[in-house]
């Protein structure tokens, strides 16, 4: 149960009630006596798991509808159904309010730090308070592009608005945006933007 309440998805809730129901035995859950001992303890364990999480219990745990839901085996099912999937929408809110938290402030970090040529996924990971490969999954599911895409995305920028406002030479240009190696910045650069850094400045020029 605590595992389902950490990771489970909202869609599973049907289907591991009825897992959960058939594990416990027809003959057990066809008792009221059980139904209620059985239904309170999953009350207490997510009354207890929302608690960690800093959240106020659900509706359905306020309401007086446990008796009236213990009635039948399909009553107490339903009610835990319910119930399940009413910690999990919870749980939901407050995981992507932490992350958008999170995320204000890596990218903050990110767009002050980027010209930096050692900044990393360790490094922005320890900055959120996260081990790398979470980090990594979280940042690509809430920004829609990965960490690399993502510095590149802002490295890029500044390196075009050089090549339009500046005569700095490309070396300089990698150099100013983080890019230790010219060859890879140019390499990089017309791989993003479809053209070498030096067509794209006589481009401009051009137009």
């Amino acid at each position: 149960m605590e595992k389902f309440l950490s990771s489970g998805l909202p869609e599973e809730v049907p289907a591991f009630v009825d897992d959960y129901f058939e594990a416990i035995g027809e003959a057990s859950v066809q008792s009221m006596m059980f139904r209620q001992y059985f239904v309170l303890n999953i009350q207490f364990t997510v009354s207890a798991f929302l608690k960690r999480l800093g959240c106020e219990p659900p509706a359905i745990l306020k309401e007086n509808t446990l008796y009236d839901a213990l009635v039948s085996v399909e009553g107490a099912r339903s009610y835990v159904k319910n119930l399940l999937g009413s910690a999990l929408a919870l749980r939901d809110q407050v995981v992507n309010s932490r992350y958008t938290s999170m995320l204000q402030k890596t990218v903050a970090y990110l767009k002050q730090q980027y010209t930096q040529p050692d900044i990393s996924l360790n490094t922005v990971a320890g900055v959120a308070g996260m081990s790398p490969s979470h980090f990594s999954t979280v940042f690509s599911q809430q920004m829609g592009q990965t960490f690399v895409e993502y510095l590149t995305s802002l490295r890029m920028e500044q390196a075009r608005s050089l090549l339009r406002c500046t005569d700095k030479s490309s070396g300089d240009i990698a150099l100013e945006v983080g890019y230790n190696d010219p060859h890879y910045f140019s390499f990089l650069f017309k791989k993003v933007n479809g053209c070498s850094p030096r067509d794209y400045r006589m481009g401009r020029k051009s137009g």
